[in-house]
């Protein structure tokens, strides 16, 4: 499947439907979206402006970051079938991994400004540092080798 194979009213219909499939789950531009979906931003832009230029894979990695999509998904839309419905519950469910998992705190990272990133893991590496140094958790509140008096007394 390539979007050369299609008229361009159909690229179009299918452009609509990744834009506001896209804005319905909150990216109201493209970079983060294209990130999230391990596309180029270029391939995005392509896709969302109905040109002839988009290969199949990238038309599956889009339609997998959707909820409610599938892989077939896009090829329905440039065959002129109703785009699904991108409903709340399915945006819930497709973008938020459980909270504190891996997954999760990786989404959080990259949700951020890149110089909050970059702070971040400054910190993170300074805490690193400190554990290894120092053999405890302490910032964290896993373990403490060294309480301070006053902590303790109540």
């Amino acid at each position: 499947m390539r979007t050369a194979d299609y008229e361009p009213e159909d690229r179009e219909r299918l452009g609509r439907a990744v834009t506001e499939a896209r804005e319905k789950m909150g990216y109201r531009s493209r970079p983060q979206f294209a990130k999230r979906v391990d596309v180029s931003l270029r391939s995005l832009a392509a896709v969302e402006k109905g040109e002839a230029t988009v290969g199949g894979a990238v038309l599956v990695a889009i339609a997998r970051g959707i909820p409610g999509w599938d892989d077939d998904t896009p090829r329905a839309i440039l065959d002129g079938e109703p785009s699904p419905a991108v409903t709340p519950s399915a945006i819930k469910s497709r973008t938020e991994p459980e909270v504190g998992s891996a997954e999760w705190i990786a989404l959080q990272a990259a949700r951020l400004p890149e110089e909050a990133f970059l702070a971040l893991m400054i910190r993170m590496a300074e805490l690193r540092r400190q554990e290894r140094t120092e053999g405890r958790l302490s910032d964290l509140g896993v373990r403490r080798t060294d309480p301070n008096p006053s902590e303790t007394a109540s």
